[in-house]
């Protein structure tokens, strides 16, 4: 038997070894997508009641967005000013400088991942905020004074605190950028340009690009899983209430960009470079 007649049983033993369980898995899965269909079909009226809700008293349902959106952004806010000023402490300590070396590496990775997921935290929240702008101002401003209504001073608000919160953000990233040349001057790029990621990425080592290439595969690992279960709930959730099919297409088209854009990118960077 020569080295690929071996190869193919090898590979034929380990696809056995693992059916038994993808068929296990997939009956488990069946049997949950039931369940949560019949209780879906239990509870659709009270799901109705929900998104009539939403649907029809968007004036109560955007109050409160804007609400839970200046809450938010105090309190992400609050995060990412504290790490920053406990990792400019630890650097300011030049005596301990190696002890704290990790300590302050790890408080500006959660600066960055903090304010990257601000943005779409409060983008998220400001959207709910504004939905139904027009009939909400105008539902608002039906008052017997005449005088604008609670919805109005909470717009105005959410669309000022908005402003602020990104340029905390930003400023908040380049200082933690800017500690990180510090402690690693061989690191180029300025949160400026536009061009940042890329410039940031080519200045990295062997052994830190090792690290985003592991993060970005868990990445898309976790993202494709999650964009499987929103679909399934989007799908089921679509067969008892009249939700239209965007929620669908939206999944359906992330999902989709993610998958060509990390299988094109892999293609690509699996080509050998023809010889000049």
């Amino acid at each position: 038997m020569n080295s690929e007649e071996n190869r193919r049983e090898e590979i034929k033993k380990e696809d056995s070894k693992n059916l038994a369980a993808f068929i296990i898995v997939l009956i488990i899965a069946g049997i949950a997508g039931g369940l949560i269909g019949a209780m879906m079909m239990i509870g659709k009226d009270r799901v109705r009641i929900w998104l009539d809700t939403v649907a029809n008293d968007t004036l109560m349902f955007c109050t409160v967005s804007g609400g839970l959106f200046i809450v938010a952004s105090v309190v992400l806010s609050i995060i990412i000013a504290s790490n920053y000023v406990a990792a400019k402490k630890l650097w300011e300590d030049k005596e301990h400088l190696d002890d704290n070396w990790d300590k302050i590496e790890k408080k500006i990775s959660r600066v960055l991942v903090v304010s990257a997921a601000t943005y779409v935290i409060l983008y998220a929240l400001y959207g709910c905020t504004a939905y139904n702008l027009a009939g909400n101002i105008n539902e608002s401003f039906q008052t017997a004074s005449g005088m604008p209504g609670i919805y109005a001073y909470v717009l105005a608000a959410v669309t000022v605190q908005m402003f602020v919160c990104i340029f905390f953000n930003l400023s908040f990233q380049k200082k933690a950028v800017n500690l990180e040349k510090l402690l690693n001057p061989e690191k180029k790029g300025s949160v400026y340009d536009f061009r940042f990621a890329k410039k940031w990425y080519e200045s990295l080592d062997e052994a830190e690009r090792l690290k985003v290439g592991i993060a970005s595969y868990r990445a898309y690992s976790i993202v494709n899983r999650t964009c499987l279960v929103m679909m399934i709930v989007t799908i089921l959730l679509g067969m008892i209430v009249k939700i239209t099919v965007l929620p669908v297409f939206i999944i359906a088209t992330l999902w989709l960009i993610q998958i060509l854009s990390f299988g094109l990118e892999s293609l690509k960077n699996s080509t050998p470079t023809a010889a000049k």
